[in-house]
């Protein structure tokens, strides 16, 4: 009996600018660059452009980016650090996800936006 082949199909979700920034991850953000800072300097600069084309898409963006994976996850790290009131640099290194200069990077982005 002989295999047959199937036809590899895509997905037929859309996905615009506003939409890729909300559905980021932190695996998104880390193929953006090895380095985190220059992977949020990227980042920004996606909602820089989003910016000069139209005001209401950036915030929309901004919207979106709180929404995001990548910014629950650096949030959630945060909270849980306040919460056990221990230092981030403690709660991220027995977390096997997000790192310190990752969180920091992120932070000193959102400063500019």
């Amino acid at each position: 009996m002989k295999q047959s082949m199937q036809d590899v199909t895509a997905s037929s979700a859309e996905m615009g600018p506003v939409e890729e920034i909300k559905s980021i991850t932190l695996a998104d953000f880390r193929r953006l660059s090895g380095n985190p800072e220059e992977a949020a300097k990227r980042l920004q600069q996606k909602m820089f452009n989003l910016q000069e084309e139209s005001f209401v898409w950036y915030l929309d963006a901004l919207s979106a980016y709180h929404n995001s994976p990548l910014y629950i996850e650096y949030i959630q790290a945060v909270c849980q650090s306040l919460a056990e009131r221990k230092s981030l640099a403690n709660v991220l290194a027995m977390k096997n996800s997000i790192k310190l200069n990752e969180v920091m990077a992120l932070v000193e982005m959102e400063r500019t936006l």
